[in-house]
């Protein structure tokens, strides 16, 4: 079994990606290292230095946080109902993308999940309970700009 960190109740995600052959220590080292100069998000830098994907970090990250990954192809066909359920201005400032309604749940990716700000942000302006998905930034940003713009 894995080791769980009980201060983020996750495993970290370095230790996770090594653990998946995903990258190599050396790769690791050296993205912790610009990290430290840089102030940017480990995952981010992984990405910009070419060891993974966009896409198979957001992957990662969704494994690692047991949070549900928002497949690009999910973003792509968004009913306009589920769109107008968020306003704008919200869906912006939380970088989040509604995606589907059941019930009284909805289902909304999210770059970053885990705020729970944003997160009770998104429910008092929905007025639904959130299931968070991940997303990858520029997908979010991708979403935003195609149901948004035209507002």
């Amino acid at each position: 079994m894995p080791f769980i960190f009980k201060k983020w109740g996750m495993r970290r995600l370095g230790s996770f990606l090594l653990q998946e052959k995903a990258i190599d220590r050396d790769q690791l080292k050296k993205a912790l290292e610009l990290q430290e100069k840089r102030s940017l998000r480990l995952g981010s830098l992984l990405v910009d230095l070419g060891y993974v994907s966009l896409e198979r970090m957001a992957f990662y990250l969704s494994q690692s946080l047991q949070i549900p990954y928002a497949h690009p192809q999910i973003l792509e066909n968004i009913h306009p109902d589920v769109i107008k359920q968020l306003p704008r201005p919200i869906a912006m400032r939380c970088k989040a993308i509604p995606i589907e309604i059941h019930k009284n749940r909805l289902r909304i990716a999210m770059v970053d999940p885990w705020d729970k700000r944003h997160q009770k942000v998104l429910a008092r302006a929905t007025g639904l309970e959130l299931e968070p998905m991940i997303a990858p930034q520029i997908q979010i940003e991708k979403a935003l700009q195609q149901y948004y713009s035209s507002e």
